[in-house]
Formats: C-alpha cells, structure tokens, sequence
C-alpha cells in the first residue's frame, strides 16, 4: 500500500455489467440485434458491431483477444469460468501528452469481475476526488499534472495509487460481499436489477486512467 493511502474496513462493493441473454458465461449473445439494453452504456453504443456479433452469435469469446463483442470492455463476461485477453488503447493515447502510452493488454482471470472505481478517480472541489478529502488520504493535487485539455480524472500515478489502494485494500477474498447491478429488459431500459454473490476475485487495468 503506497505512502497516503489509508487500510478501511472491509467494504461492499456495486459492479456495473450490462445485460447479457447468454448469461454472462463469456459467449456473444445469442440475439444481438434483440439486446437493445446494453447499448445504454457508451463504451458499448458507439462500438458494438451488430453485423459481426450476429455473425458470431452465441460463440465463446475469442480467449487471445483477437476480436471481442463490445461488451467486452463492459465486464460483459464478468465471473466467466475462463480467462481471456482484452487489448485497447489509453483512451487520452492521442493526446501529446500522453502518446508515449503503449496499448494495453489484460487478462481477464476466470471467475472474476474487473472493477474500476470512477467515482474515487473524479477529481471534484478544490481539485479533490471527494473520497480523498473524506478520508483524510495523502493526495497531494500539485503533482497532478496539466494535460492540456479539461480533465476531471486522477492523472498522477502516485495520486492513483493512493486512490486505489485505498479502494482495493478495502476488499477482501472470500469475505467482501458484491452486487451486480445490470440494465435489465425485465424492467425497461434505464432500470436496473441488482443481486449479490461472494466475492472471489476483483481486478482493475493498471493504466486504465
């Protein structure tokens, strides 16, 4: 756990996935064209194929990540029994000030849900994340560095760090309870339908910032 981060109780944590007519069992779905639920999530309206995904209905994930359904990068096989690759960029990867950013490969490990807390990496008053000035954390905002443009998001890796080690230290294997809140037709676009598992494992890009 790196300087300024601080060990907090063992904490429940809420998971977004969308939703998925396979069962989250790391298959595309089985009508993509029918699945109108998960484009309510960006990362997945703007990327997802339904061409390719229907063409490919219903097949496992391709485990080497040459080509994955857009929900993909939506924990859209999140718990699955096997592990697969995912390959993207950084996101600000076109920006000079981050070009040096190689694309990133993760794997994802059999039964476990990549978790990424993006209210703790919003910057908010006084160039805070609120949990930092909660928490009493050693979030230092001079080291944060100027990018150029507006960015709301933890930049500096110390800063992160500190975010989430904080985060992370507070989940414990076998013990940390978690929802799964899902976009579900159930109940209509924009309605989500919550359940909980036991934890096993809960994982996040290293760089995904």
């Amino acid at each position: 756990m790196i300087e300024g981060a601080r060990r907090i109780p063992t904490q429940h944590i809420s998971i977004r996935v969308p939703w998925q007519d396979t069962g989250w069992n790391g298959r595309v779905c089985q009508n993509p064209r029918g699945n109108t639920h998960c484009i309510a999530l960006p990362r997945i309206g703007d990327t997802k194929d339904d061409d390719w995904e229907s063409s490919v209905a219903g097949e496992p994930f391709d485990i080497e990540g040459g080509r994955l359904p857009a929900c993909a990068a939506e924990r859209g096989a999140f718990m699955s029994d096997f592990s697969y690759i995912r390959r993207f960029e950084h996101p600000y990867a076109s920006n000079g000030t981050h070009a040096h950013f190689r694309r990133t490969t993760y794997t994802h490990s059999p039964f476990s849900a990549a978790a990424v807390p993006f209210g703790w990496m919003m910057r908010g008053n006084e160039d805070l994340p609120d949990q930092a000035a909660r928490l009493s954390l050693g979030y230092r905002s001079e080291l944060e560095p100027d990018v150029g443009f507006d960015s709301i998001w933890v930049q500096d890796r110390r800063n992160q760090l500190v975010m989430l080690d904080t985060f992370f230290g507070a989940i414990e294997p076998e013990t940390s309870p978690y929802s799964i809140a899902s976009i579900s037709p159930r109940f209509g676009p924009g309605v989500s339908t919550t359940f909980s598992i036991s934890a096993r494992s809960a994982s996040v890009p290293s760089n995904c910032w």
